[in-house]
């Protein structure tokens, strides 16, 4: 039998062997440590013990989750404005009897293709997606009525109908852009796997979300080591005909999670020594 906890990492499915995971926790705050040692991300205070946390998305090459989501928020804050300027440009073919290329179908746009390929396990992010897509389809579906009207000689009707999402429609899609926006980078929702080396030490390691504890023979995975050199922490890749699974090398960590040298840290104006304690 091999039981394994599965967790995510940006996207990819990682485990590691039950009996090594102590706890699972939230990483509501992350201790500040003066160090350049490799993937060390800070410490977390459990139970007045600060422990060493590592970050997988490092280990792995990937950027930090606060990173990549402030990227995201740059190429929405572009999706914005490309939005403001359609509405912009429906105007003017409307007002002016100019030719009208920008998109019409929402899956098309830029934003659109961003909308329905993205995908998050985060239940905050995905309620505030779904209240996007109405808006956002009732921006596009503007284009045929206005210049429908435009044709018919109804220019006023279809620039008041513009005017007018401009000043509702367009104006939720905006606040609700803002909103998910800030839901980004300031509730990250991130989790710390808690664990205890042989020798009864601990340290953790911050992963996106949880997902279940697996029996990799039960599901019918089969264990390959090809290709694990290129990523030094993965030790086993699993695999069956529906999804592959990385093993993360408790050897590797557990050498990451090593005591020796920390430095001490100041928690709550009391210093401390970060411990992967006992």
């Amino acid at each position: 039998m091999k039981q394994v906890l599965t967790f995510e990492v940006r996207g990819k499915a990682f485990c590691l062997p039950v009996g090594i995971v102590d706890e699972i926790v939230p990483l509501s705050a992350v201790v500040e440590i003066p160090t350049h040692r490799a993937h060390l991300r800070g410490g977390v205070n459990v139970r007045s013990s600060v422990l060493p946390l590592f970050d997988v998305r490092s280990m792995v090459g990937d950027p930090g989750l606060l990173a990549e989501r402030q990227e995201l928020v740059a190429a929405l804050s572009q999706r914005e404005q490309e939005h403001i300027d359609w509405l912009e440009a429906l105007e003017s073919a409307v007002r002016d009897g100019k030719p009208f290329r920008k998109a019409t179908d929402p899956t098309q746009c830029a934003f659109g293709k961003w909308f329905y390929s993205f995908h998050t396990a985060d239940e905050s992010l995905r309620r505030l997606l779904q209240k996007l897509e109405e808006p956002h389809k009732e921006i596009h579906g503007l284009a045929s009525i206005a210049l429908s009207l435009a044709r018919e000689g109804k220019s006023d009707e279809g620039l008041a109908r513009i005017e007018s999402a401009r000043a509702n429609v367009l104006a939720k899609l905006l606040a609700l852009l803002g909103e998910f926006k800030s839901v980004l980078v300031n509730d990250l929702r991130e989790l710390g796997l808690l664990l205890r080396c042989p020798d009864g030490s601990r340290y953790a390691i911050a992963v996106d979300s949880v997902e279940n504890i697996r029996d990799l023979n039960t599901d019918r995975f089969q264990e390959s080591r090809d290709n694990v050199h290129a990523i030094p922490v993965v030790s086993r890749v699993w695999a069956n005909e529906q999804e592959t699974i990385l093993e993360l090398d408790i050897d590797y960590l557990g050498a990451l999670g090593d005591s020796t040298n920390l430095p001490s840290v100041d928690v709550d104006g009391d210093s401390k020594i970060l411990t992967s304690a006992r």
